[in-house]
């Protein structure tokens, strides 16, 4: 057996080469759009920062967390009371 020409070693690696370019090329915009997501919540985190470190607005927090999780507890109840009387005609 001969040994490949030059020529030929260069278009197996260009085959090579091309799917792999390729790939990284598609994948660019996917992993941009993952930095860019990152930056915002950082952006994000920055600005509430202040908002979660005043005691007021905690106090408000608990506060409007507390009155949802009533509420949600009543329609529970509700619910609960008429899936027991629920008959089938």
């Amino acid at each position: 057996m001969s040994e490949p020409s030059a020529e030929l070693r260069f278009v197996i690696c260009a085959l090579f080469l091309v799917p792999m370019a390729w790939l990284t090329w598609s994948c660019i915009p996917h992993i941009s759009g993952q930095i860019g997501f990152s930056a915002e919540e950082r952006t994000g985190m920055k600005n509430n920062r202040a908002l979660f470190q005043n005691p007021l607005h905690n106090a408000a927090l608990v506060e409007q967390t507390s009155g949802a999780a009533d509420t949600l507890s009543s329609q529970a109840d509700t619910l609960q009371e008429e899936i027991a009387n629920f008959r089938v005609a």
